[in-house]
């Protein structure tokens, strides 16, 4: 979590808004998305956001999702909020050392998040 924030706050110094968010269900957060998605299916309606997704993620922005762990368990986040996300974690294993070392390996850093988040600008 400080390099996210370590992150935001040099976007801001760029003039770049960023909101953290501290994910700390993620099963939750999709749980509530797929109830949504179903229903709009039996329903033939377009689904909404998620009221948990809603509040944790008031603007429509891109979004960059770090997590220590795979990657793609938080992908889903742009398709829920229906923005582009650039997906930052560790997807390979095996590695040792510190843990500053490995975060810098696997682009965990400030400023590799900064630049995922100024490439997630660029998508739209």
């Amino acid at each position: 979590m400080p390099e996210v924030l370590a992150a935001a706050e040099e976007l801001a110094g760029e003039g770049v808004a960023a909101h953290v968010v501290d994910v700390t269900s993620l099963d939750r957060l999709y749980t509530a998305w797929q109830r949504t998605l179903r229903q709009g299916v039996r329903t033939a309606t377009a689904p909404s956001v998620a009221g948990a997704l809603r509040t944790a993620f008031p603007d429509r922005a891109p979004v960059v999702t770090v997590h220590d762990a795979a990657s793609h368990a938080m992908a889903w986040l742009g398709s829920a909020l229906g923005v582009h996300a650039v997906p930052l974690g560790v997807d390979a294993f095996g590695q040792s050392g510190s843990v500053h070392d490995l975060y810098e390996l696997h682009d965990l850093l400030p400023g590799s998040i900064v630049n995922a988040a100024l490439a997630a600008l660029t998508l739209g």
